[in-house]
């Protein structure tokens, strides 16, 4: 059962079709967190504070409990307006949808990539869809985003019904840099961050320290940055442009 399944998932992949359907019940990652050792994090404040209810951050400014500082999470609420979602729904949804693994679906739109060899091939690549445009032009809006270059575009479906998630990973350091960027639509959407004491070699973290840092402790640009030798830097000239 650790093939590719009619859902998409494979390994040790699972969603509620394959555990229900095809025998994949015991393949699920069963990840344990202890809750008593939580914070949920106020975009009004900019703190995470101790507890587990997602919606504690309405309660803002009248918090109980203790805080943290949590610097590298920056929350814009309302980016986009119902009606730019809807249209942007509409557009998304135009386009065919692929399947994938975890009861999810994709569609992805950049350069392909090769994580463990760092390289980088255009290939198919003819640019980004037209109707995404202008949430790339309002990333500049954001003081931490005006200088963010997109190289990568994916939308990505999380179906409830079907126990659509992601496992717990850190986005390639190689490539990526210091910023990704999510723009959520439709629902409330929980993002759970842990601790990683694993080998730096997995997802290039090693390769975080080879350019120099965009984003301060406090979550501030610093200036002058310069990222040397930044994979990002050297791709720019063979991506095509926005379509």
């Amino acid at each position: 059962m650790t093939k590719p399944r009619p859902c998409g998932c494979k390994g040790c992949r699972t969603c509620l079709i394959c555990e229900t359907q095809y025998g994949a019940e015991n393949l699920k990652l069963q990840l344990e967190l202890d809750k008593s050792k939580g914070y949920v994090y106020c975009p009004f404040c900019n703190k995470a504070w101790k507890g587990w209810d997602l919606n504690a951050y309405k309660q803002h400014p009248n918090h109980e409990g203790d805080s943290i500082e949590y610097p590298g999470v920056y929350i814009q609420l309302n980016f986009i307006s119902e009606e730019e979602e809807r249209d942007l729904m509409t557009n998304i949804d135009e386009v065919p949808w692929d399947i994938s693994q975890s009861g999810r679906r994709k569609q992805n739109y950049g350069p392909k990539t090769n994580f463990k060899k760092k390289k980088v091939v255009v290939g198919k690549f003819e640019g980004f869809p037209a109707f995404s445009k202008y949430l790339q032009e309002r990333f500049a809006s954001i003081d931490l985003l005006k200088d963010y270059y997109v190289i990568e575009q994916c939308s990505l479906e999380y179906d409830p019904s079907k126990g659509a998630s992601i496992d717990p990973h850190i986005d390639d350091c190689w490539i990526w840099g210091e910023r990704i960027i999510t723009v959520n639509c439709l629902s409330d959407t929980a993002l759970t961050m842990t601790a990683f004491k694993g080998d730096l070699k997995k997802y290039n973290l090693y390769c975080a320290e080879e350019y120099g840092p965009v984003v301060s402790a406090d979550g501030s640009i610093l200036k002058g940055h310069k990222e040397e030798k930044s994979m990002l830097e050297a791709c720019k000239s063979a991506l095509p442009m926005m379509l």
